[in-house]
């Protein structure tokens, strides 16, 4: 992960939102065979994409890294259209070409792209593909008892509730799900990663 003022030393970069983002991503990279080629940059949270964009720019250029690929990540939360719009905004904003759609890819050096978290239709957030991809599984099960029980009590949020719940019943357990992602817990095979494994594929040059 890439923090603030940091070096850069690839010519790969996605750009996500925070810490959480940072070690799921570096686990998924993994799982892609493409650690060794992509430097995940963390923005700080989506307030900071602006600034943290121009910074990495800036910091490319004084490191004489011409950039490839450059990939802008972030949840869609309860609107995933705005989500998208403001990402297009960002990039617009610093001239660089921005994609019409989520998961697509345009320009040359970088080509850039956008994806926003869950699947660029739905609301959701990060929790929300960790969720689809466990689902069905033992402990999701006794999970989604204790959410129904809750909801009859109290207002949550299911799927960031379902994440701590289930990271809290894991072997050691996990405050977030980036590390939960580095202890293995979410099964990046699922169909619910599928269309981010693909995007970083693309930023990786893969077919």
């Amino acid at each position: 992960m890439t923090p603030r003022n940091s070096t850069i030393k690839k010519d790969r970069l996605p750009l996500v939102e925070g810490k959480d983002e940072c070690n799921l991503f570096t686990k998924l990279l993994k799982h892609c065979r493409g650690e060794s080629e992509i430097q995940v940059v963390e923005a700080g949270g989506v307030e900071r994409f602006p600034a943290m964009l121009k910074n990495v720019l800036l910091r490319s250029r004084q490191s004489n890294i011409e950039l490839q690929s450059l990939g802008i990540i972030r949840d869609a939360d309860k609107d995933p259209e705005r989500a998208l719009q403001s990402v297009q905004s960002i990039l617009y904003g610093n001239k660089l070409p921005t994609p019409e759609s989520h998961a697509q890819f345009t320009g040359t050096h970088p080509k850039v792209g956008i994806f926003v978290i869950p699947s660029g239709t739905a609301p959701g957030t990060l929790e929300t593909l960790c969720r689809l991809s466990v689902e069905g599984d033992d402990v999701a099960k006794c999970v989604n008892g204790y959410i129904k029980c809750l909801r009859g009590n109290t207002e949550i949020d299911g799927d960031k509730t379902f994440a701590h719940a289930y990271l809290a019943a894991s072997p050691d357990p996990r405050a977030r799900v980036g590390e939960g992602a580095l202890q293995g817990l979410w099964d990046f095979e699922h169909e619910a990663f599928r269309p981010l494994v693909c995007f970083l594929n693309e930023m990786l040059g893969r077919p």
